[in-house]
């Protein structure tokens, strides 16, 4: 909420000489027939912190005409004013405005500094994922959430998809985004959600697929997270929502942060029932006091795995230069057999401020990494009969399917992001953006996959303060090449493809009588793989209205767009094989190069309230919401003519024969295919409250929300009863319940945190995963009413700027599995060291 001070002339800061009257009066007169006018210059800042302050809009009225100017990236301004007394003002989102009276003399330059007291409430969180540009989260037209460094680090956060499991209506599946269940799980490709890192595309260039581990934890101001359709200003991958890391620049003072940590895995949870070890006469196994022997779920015996990781940050400023780096190491055993993970990134950023021209920045921002790992596919739990070989029961929900191979990856990714930004003092910013992504896995089961992309954008802003009116503009263009043994088996390309997007956006984000936000976007793009093409166009609209002094409420439509990507029509790949009687059958993946784009749209209906309740101060925000979706793309499971008939005789009475036809030279294979699998409808119920205050005395933060969806085809048609765990119609791989709380509170040198996560239970599945999968059937009709993950911490701040933290995620031991055949982590106990560091500036 902004506001205006009444003061008198400001003298202190105003380096002016006494003049008398009749001098003034010379000059003023004298200003009026030669035109003399005077400079005012200054530099803007934090009050509190020192932080200089860009982009400060500093404007007054002359003859009734408001004019003004912005400061640059060093906080500095200059204003031209004829000669008399004005009222500025100094305004920018996030902080107070501050207004100053003065009285000015003709032909000078005089110096005006400003101390500007930043806001502290969260309505007035400044974020710029929405419109590009930097406003106010009360303001918003979406449905936006924002999540701050302190929250990832006392979490200790490995990668970004952990910590977005904390925010409201918002899933991640083995990897995959799922906002307001727009989106399932679909092996690896494809994602409606757009994943950003510094406002631009970090999505693989084959599978549209986010590589979470990729993005610098080490190094963030915030990410935010809109829910719901911005493929207007972002492209195809966006028709669900995005997620938007920004990074971090360099303050006032040097900061640099270290910090250690080691975490251990306990025993998974033990079964006693199903864990009985029997020998090969199919006896249990009687031990040498007479105790029945049992199977341990831990595969690793007395060898327990261990995390361990080290980060390191730093960020300065050298006169006319940004610099920051950043370095993280992880080594992490997993409490899957098989299934290890060893990272090394380095990242570093530089803005160079041009200082002979004033706005203008350069800059260029690396991001480097190499990996070894292991893929871990499908459990084997069940597998077999006990007392035969290989049997494992419970104990195999830990264990690599034995007709899945393991899987060695080598991996190297690297980002470079070539910048040039200039800001004038009429209010127009240019931005040339550039990113060059190289994502190269390699692996021992002939499915590689080396994959470039290469993106461009250039983007115009003005600002038209007179009329409270922002335009933003811009054009894309981007280029995806792979080479690819995960596409390889046709005959003709030998599994190198490319598409491009070329596209032209435009929005307007208007403010009528500073309590009405009016946004309108419209977007054209033209996507292409080999000789396909296609062109569409999508629009966005949405307004916000300030109700009252901390009442914002809101509503918004946008269309959406999503073209296939590379690997969801041309993926070509075995995972193993599955049983069919006597007879063993390749499962795979199979390509279709035939699969169309997906449209839609989402609508919501929300408000945010701010509240002030004793020491409490925060904002509870609850949304309806709509997304329809026409030609919805899945990867969903078909057979090969001969598969199909022995199928149906032995295990699937009901399944159509003719339902889906899978392309196998051999005419055996079983599998899934990304198909359109018609139209569907989403809606529900989003509600989230986050706020901070005393709890007891004690300084307390809280996020918490939950989350209510219907997801439904338009018409749950046989084909898809079929192929559906569920008899309802419901779509697959979404929970319809999800309620979510993070809190941490503050006494003495002691902090308390607890995470809460519940989800209802996944009501649908593929069919195939209960029929072929060995113990899924099984482990769902066991775990049939949800499951309620709690995590907790202790932090113990040894100094000013170090801690020491003592984790413990999965507190009560749950056995649970978000994807099905993909056993989650037990209880994990984690130690860590941080160390934060502030020097002196340069």
């Amino acid at each position: 909420m902004y506001f205006s001070k009444k003061v008198t002339p400001y003298k202190k800061q105003i380096n002016v000489k006494k003049t008398t009257f009749c001098s003034y009066f010379v000059l003023v007169f004298a200003s009026f027939f030669t035109g003399a006018k005077c400079d005012w210059t200054g530099n803007i800042k934090n009050i509190t912190t020192t932080e200089i302050l860009p982009f400060v809009n500093i404007t007054t009225k002359i003859n009734d005409a408001l004019t003004g100017t912005q400061t640059d990236f060093d906080g500095n301004y200059t204003i031209e004013l004829p000669p008399g007394s004005h009222t500025l003002q100094f305004s920018v989102v996030g902080y107070n405005t501050e207004t100053r009276v003065v009285a000015l003399n003709a032909a000078q330059t005089l110096t005006l500094n400003i101390e500007m007291t930043e806001k502290k409430e969260i309505l007035e969180t400044v974020v710029i994922t929405s419109s590009k540009f930097e406003q106010k989260l009360g303001e918003q037209v979406v449905s936006l959430e924002v999540i701050k460094p302190s929250l990832i680090e006392n979490s200790n956060t490995t990668a970004i998809d952990n910590a977005l499991q904390k925010v409201p209506g918002v899933d991640v599946i083995d990897g995959q985004a799922n906002i307001r269940g727009g989106s399932g799980y679909s092996y690896g490709a494809g994602s409606r959600v757009m994943l950003l890192m510094d406002d631009l595309p970090i999505l693989t260039a084959d599978a549209g697929f986010p590589d979470w581990s990729f993005l610098p934890v080490e190094n963030i101001s915030q990410i935010e997270i809109i829910k719901g359709a911005s493929s207007a200003l972002y492209g195809s991958s966006a028709m669900n929502g995005i997620v938007n890391l920004r990074t971090a620049y360099p303050k006032t003072e040097p900061e640099t942060k270290l910090s250690f940590f080691t975490s251990a895995l306990g025993n998974p949870p033990a079964n006693l029932t199903n864990d009985i070890l029997y020998d090969a006469n199919n006896m249990p196994v009687v031990l040498a006091n007479g105790d029945t022997a049992f199977q341990k779920k831990a595969w690793w015996g007395g060898e327990i795995p261990f995390e361990t990781g080290f980060s390191f940050g730093h960020r300065q400023k050298f006169k006319q230069l940004d610099f920051v780096s950043g370095l993280y190491l992880l080594s992490s055993d997993s409490h899957r057999q098989t299934d290890f993970s060893r990272r090394a990134r380095a990242n570093i950023n530089l803005r160079y401020r041009v200082p002979t021209v004033p706005g203008l920045a350069i800059g260029l921002n690396l991001n480097t990494m190499i990996t070894r790992s292991t893929s871990f596919l499908i459990w084997n739990r069940n597998n077999g009969q006990p007392g035969q070989p290989g049997y494992v029961g419970d104990a195999g929900a830990y264990q690599l399917w034995t007709n899945t191979p393991q899987i060695n990856n080598k991996g190297r990714k690297l980002s470079v992001d070539p910048f040039i930004e200039y800001f004038t003092r009429n209010n127009i910013r240019i931005k040339l953006l550039g990113r060059y992504y190289i994502n190269h896995n390699r692996n021992d089961t002939n499915q590689s996959t080396l994959s470039d992309f290469y993106y461009s954008e250039g983007q115009f802003q003005k600002r038209f303060p007179k009329l409270n009116l922002t335009t933003t503009a811009g054009i894309t263009y981007s280029l995806a090449k792979t080479n690819a043994e995960l596409y390889a088996s046709d005959t003709i390309n030998k599994g190198k493809y490319q598409a491009t997007n070329l596209a032209g956006y435009v929005q307007l984000d208007k403010k009528f009588y500073q309590k009405l936000n009016l946004s309108l976007g419209a977007r054209f793009e033209r996507n292409t793989i080999e000789s396909e093409s296609e062109a569409k166009s999508v629009l966005r609209a949405g307004v916000n209205y300030q109700a009252a002094e901390y009442t914002y409420i809101r509503a918004s439509y946008g269309q959406a767009y999503r073209f296939p990507t590379i690997a969801e029509k041309f993926v070509d790949t075995q995972l193993g094989g599955v049983n069919v009687g006597a007879l063993t059958v390749p499962i795979g993946i199979f390509p279709n190069p035939s699969l169309k784009s997906e449209t839609g749209w989402s609508a919501e209906l929300g408000v945010k309230q701010g509240f002030a309740i004793s020491e409490w101060k925060g904002l509870v925000d609850v949304a309806a919401f709509i997304n329809e979706y026409s030609n919805m793309m899945e990867f969903t499971f078909g057979a090969s003519n001969i598969v199909q008939k022995l199928v149906q005789s032995l295990y699937w009475p009901e399944y159509d024969t003719t339902v889906i036809v899978l392309p196998d030279p051999n005419g055996i294979a079983v599998g899934f295919q990304s198909l359109n699998i018609g139209d569907t409808r989403i809606f529900g119920l989003d509600a989230s409250v986050v706020g901070q205050g005393s709890l007891f005395g004690a300084p307390t933060t809280l996020l918490a929300g939950y989350t209510w969806t219907n997801p439904k085809f338009k018409d749950f048609d046989k084909v898809e009863k079929l192929l559906s765990s569920s008899d309802e119609n419901v779509l697959k791989y979404r929970f319809r319940h999800t309620a979510k709380l993070d809190a941490e509170t503050r006494i003495s040198k002691l902090s308390f945190g607890l995470g809460v996560r519940y989800f209802s239970f996944m009501e649908a599945i593929d069919e195939a995963f209960a029929v072929f999968l060995p113990g899924v059937r099984q482990f769902r009709e066991e775990h049939n009413t949800g499951d309620l993950i709690v995590d907790a911490r202790i932090l113990f701040h040894v100094s000013e700027n170090s801690t020491l933290s003592f984790l413990c995620n999965n507190l009560f031991n749950r056995e649970y599995a978000m994807r099905p055949a993909l056993m989650d982590s037990p209880r994990q106990f984690t130690v860590k060291y941080a160390l934060d560091l502030k020097g002196k500036p340069k």
